[in-house]
């Protein structure tokens, strides 16, 4: 506080509600409670001392709602309320930041579990898309240009999503900065415990599906996880763990396809020519020119092609294509259906320690890790091909902050990422 303006400022605060209090001799005691402070928020509370015995104190038990004056950003902050009660399409609480004005989801709806960064398909008031900086408790929380790790519905406390980021802590990005803070621990152990399952047989048919009498479409989605947190040392030491699994199979890029029948694997494709002269095949061992850039071939007889004409290695190469599983056109196409079951496994946890050392000092710091692995997937050909996906993410951070002296607050933050996304085919070692 400054002796002669009696400006104060209270800095690095962890969001939450709390109470101010204010005495100085000759003045009575001033305290108000329940004010609330989000994340980013910068707030201006004007308190006026009246003339009394210190022993008397003035309680402001409400009043009006704070405003940010002292910012010239602007934003929403996504409350632990709203990500709580309101619907969450996959259990994502960053879908909710599209309910800032100016910002636009411009990603597959498909698409928006945790681990899809969904959240990243975005742009705010025009700016150009992925162009959102995601920061985690005060460490930046991006990898190339999408969010690293996107906790959980229940890992998360609240989240700013700023618009205009006009203050001097931003500027990595042209578009929005969220800025995330996750659960910390309280004087009492606290948890919750859940398991959403859409499972196919307890489904019933798309309404569109019943009218063209097609089956119901295949979706298996599992995701379950708990949080517990509470004291180490009262008022001192607080720790905060969550634990979220996934498991998702869903056909998303099943068709129908188009591969050789029986006949044609032997060169045998008279049933083709049976439906009209355009299906002929040509010897191109009998080309002749004719002059003038044009050439000639002479038919196959019968539109067989001889044993003794067809490479080994392309006979090799066609006997990795899998049998036709439906009839198909009358010209043998879309005679494959491919509708596997692609399966996705996810697993992801936080953890958070907070500890207040004295009146002065506090540190607090958490450990994020999730692992997806996707595959195999577009195995169209068992053995031949195929992918398999991998995501790796760990992330630390570790804040300490220091209240030196009434005019000087040091505070020092490390934080670590390491987003790992690699690609393996299913045909290794073909």
């Amino acid at each position: 506080m400054d002796s002669n303006e009696g400006i104060y400022t209270l800095d690095f605060l962890t969001p939450g509600q709390y109470t101010i209090t204010l005495e100085k001799a000759g003045f009575k005691r001033f305290e108000r409670g329940n004010v609330t402070v989000r994340v980013n928020d910068r707030l201006s509370i004007n308190i006026v001392l009246e003339l009394g015995q210190i022993s008397e104190k003035v309680v402001v038990e409400s009043g009006a709602t704070l405003l940010e004056t002292t910012s010239a950003s602007l934003g929403t902050v996504v409350d632990n309320r709203r990500i709580g009660d309101l619907p969450l399409m996959h259990g994502n609480p960053l879908i909710l930041q599209f309910m800032t004005p100016g910002l636009t989801f411009n990603g597959n709806v498909a698409w928006t579990r945790v681990f899809d960064s969904a959240a990243s398909e975005s742009s705010i008031n025009g700016a150009q898309l992925q162009s959102t900086e995601f920061v985690l408790d005060g460490v930046p929380d991006t990898f190339g240009r999408v969010s690293a790790y996107s906790p959980s519905v229940e890992f998360v406390q609240e989240y700013k999503v700023e618009t205009a980021t006009y203050d001097a802590a931003q500027g990595h990005s042209g578009g929005a900065a969220v800025n995330l803070i996750l659960k910390s621990g309280t004087n009492q152990i606290h948890g919750a415990l859940y398991d959403f399952l859409q499972n196919p047989a307890l489904d019933s048919n798309q309404f569109f599906n019943n009218k063209a009498g097609l089956p119901k479409p295949f979706s298996k989605w599992n995701r379950w996880g708990g949080t517990v947190a509470g004291p180490i040392r009262k008022d001192k030491l607080f720790w905060f763990f969550g634990y979220e699994g996934i498991r998702d199979a869903d056909i998303e890029n099943g068709g129908a396809f188009t591969v050789p029948t029986a006949a044609e694997r032997t060169g045998d494709f008279s049933k083709l020519l049976a439906l009209g002269s355009q299906y002929q095949l040509y010897d191109p061992a009998t080309t002749t020119n004719l002059g003038n850039g044009r050439l000639s071939r002479q038919p196959l007889p019968g539109n067989i092609i001889p044993a003794s004409r067809i490479n080994p290695i392309g006979q090799k190469l066609i006997s990795y294509y899998p049998q036709p599983n439906q009839a198909g056109g009358a010209d043998g196409s879309s005679n494959y259906y491919y509708g596997k079951a692609e399966p996705d496994t996810y697993y992801a946890f936080s953890s958070r320690v907070d500890e207040t050392i004295t009146d002065r000092q506090r540190l607090f710091g958490h450990f994020v890790d999730d692992d997806r692995r996707q595959g195999p997937y577009r195995w169209y050909f068992p053995g031949a091909d195929g992918q398999n996906l991998y995501y790796k993410n760990r992330g630390a951070m570790l804040d300490y902050t220091y209240a030196l002296n009434p005019q000087t607050v040091i505070d020092a933050r490390y934080g670590y990422t390491r987003f790992v996304a690699q690609h393996f085919p299913q045909s290794e070692g073909f």
